[in-house]
């Protein structure tokens, strides 16, 4: 099934800066060519993980970020 995304829920545990949680969220596989492909991403809130505002003078940053990532298998 090259090509065809397959798409699954789950949960997991992050750690950023220390801080350890237990996260929610879906994984989309593929297979292309020989190697498979997973990814997926998670949004997050600074605070939540002690992240420290990233702003400097003159600069608003959001208090958030998407945090994505892709993983490939290949032999």
């Amino acid at each position: 099934m090259a090509g065809s995304d397959f798409s699954v829920d789950t949960t997991g545990t992050l750690t950023l800066r220390g801080v350890t949680k237990d996260i929610d969220l879906t994984l989309i596989a593929r297979l292309v060519d020989d190697v498979i492909e997973v990814n997926g991403s998670i949004q997050i809130v600074f605070t939540d993980w002690s992240i420290p505002d990233p702003s400097i003078s003159g600069i608003l940053v959001v208090d958030r970020g998407l945090l994505e990532f892709l993983v490939r298998f290949a032999r």
